[in-house]
């Protein structure tokens, strides 16, 4: 077990999710301005896009070992897969939940939604794009929406979820979506075989 969750990262992403709760609860309501596409530019908070820190390092511990070598042991890889992200997400929100109740701004809780709704976007792209396209489009998320995301009155777009505020039940939800529909596209990817 401590093999694996050496292998697996695992305190690579405790502590990048501890950094990310840090600066979202110091200065995470810090504003980025960016020039928007469309609409009207907007602000960036610091804790949108902190989130990415945690959400690259569990897709890393995820995938350092050989795909083909994880899915043909006998226990399914997908499976643990599955359940390591369950548990780090769950672990990620109980966090936040407590920093929230020990005074933290709303800053954390966006970054828990945002950190959860990328790991959904590169597992949901990993079996089509491979891990490191995957990964790099979920880092390119928060910087489409920025671009992109306002509408007029400084508003974000109902797609934009990682510009909404903290209260935004739309966007938690197409957060946990996405990240539902990643863990499901990592169940029904076909077992790696070698050879």
């Amino acid at each position: 077990m401590i093999w694996w969750i050496k292998a697996w990262g695992a305190l690579g992403a405790a502590t990048a999710t501890a950094v990310a709760l840090f600066v979202a609860v110091t200065i995470g309501t810090r504003e980025i301005p960016v020039p928007a596409l469309t609409g009207q530019a907007g602000q960036f908070v610091v804790a949108e896009l902190v989130a990415l820190l945690p959400a690259v390092l569990i897709l890393h511990g995820v995938h350092r070992g050989d795909p083909r070598t994880e899915y043909t042991a006998v226990r399914s890889g997908a499976v643990r897969m599955v359940a390591w992200v369950a548990v780090w997400v769950t672990m990620v929100w109980g966090a936040t939940a407590a920093a929230h109740l020990l005074g933290a701004d709303s800053a954390v809780i966006e970054m828990a939604r945002n950190t959860t709704g990328y790991v959904g976007v590169a597992l949901l792209l990993r079996p089509v794009a491979g891990l490191r396209a995957a990964v790099a489009f979920s880092a390119a998320v928060p910087l489409v929406c920025a671009a992109a995301g306002w509408r007029t009155g400084g508003v974000a777009q109902p797609w934009a979820w990682p510009l909404h505020p903290a209260n935004s039940v739309l966007a938690l939800l197409q957060a946990f979506l996405l990240l539902g529909l990643g863990l499901i596209a990592v169940l029904l990817r076909p077992r790696e075989t070698p050879g």
